[in-house]
């Protein structure tokens, strides 16, 4: 019996270490880029020297996400290089949730909600895929290490939205 435990038990402590050991499962800082200090309104995050960010939990379908964004006087966040991937998924990464990014298929490509340039994408390798032929939005999945999949836009998710200050 003893035995059984105390295997049992460095078995644990082994998983444990290696799990910690992954980039993911550490905390933010080592990725985090620094951000402006300049201030944002209560309730949201400096994201870049233009845009402050809110992110709401509330799981919602792509529709209702943007329009709880524009209730706040934003959009949903549009992302144009790895360093704001980067402060996204360190701003995120504890809710280990997928959630809405402001992009939608556009023909054969991709645009932002918020007219930006869609200049930029962190794909997961295999995507986007478009499986079934209705996923035309775009999700942000923070296990791992940040990566982007395109989701049928009926789908709730969490949302992150981008407001100009």
């Amino acid at each position: 019996m003893r035995l059984a435990v105390v295997t049992a038990v460095l078995l644990l402590a082994g998983f444990l270490r290696i799990e910690l050991a992954r980039p993911h499962r550490q905390g933010p800082s080592r990725l985090c880029p620094r951000v402006s200090e300049k201030p944002c309104a209560a309730g949201w995050t400096r994201f870049d020297d233009h845009r402050c960010v809110k992110f709401i939990e509330t799981l919602k379908t792509f529709q209702a996400a943007q329009d709880v964004c524009r209730d706040l006087g934003a959009d949903m966040l549009s992302v144009h290089n790895e360093v704001q991937l980067k402060l996204v998924f360190c701003q995120t990464w504890i809710t280990r949730r997928g959630f809405w990014l402001g992009a939608q298929r556009s023909g054969s490509g991709f645009e932002y909600l918020d007219g930006s340039d869609f200049d930029y994408s962190g794909w997961s390798r295999g995507q986007p895929d478009n499986t079934g032929g209705h996923e035309d939005c775009v999700v942000m999945r923070p296990r791992g290490g940040p990566s982007w999949n395109d989701l049928n836009c009926s789908e709730k998710k969490s949302v992150v939205c981008a407001k100009k200050m």
